[in-house]
């Protein structure tokens, strides 16, 4: 069996949360702590790309709570798509 290629889900985890991080810390500076509560991640289907294309979104900037959904897409599709929350 020859590996096929494509990025692992536990690694596009990982962009998501790095991505959702990007997204608040644009709006309250990189140097403001902040820690992630939860992460939902779905899989729409294998990411086959060397590199992944992410956008992500706040959904709402609050005092304690901030919401932002990211989509991960390869060349074609989206792979998958995540709402992360941080503290």
């Amino acid at each position: 069996n020859a590996l096929r290629p494509g990025v692992h889900g536990g690694v596009l985890a990982f962009i998501a949360d790095c991505v959702a991080w990007y997204a608040i810390a644009t709006r309250v500076g990189p140097d403001v702590p902040m820690v992630t509560t939860d992460l939902d991640i779905r899989y729409l289907g294998p990411c086959l790309s060397d590199r992944v294309r992410c956008v992500g979104r706040v959904i709402k900037f609050g005092r304690t709570l901030n919401p932002v959904t990211v989509e991960l897409s390869d060349h074609e599709k989206v792979a998958a798509v995540a709402q992360v929350c941080y503290m």
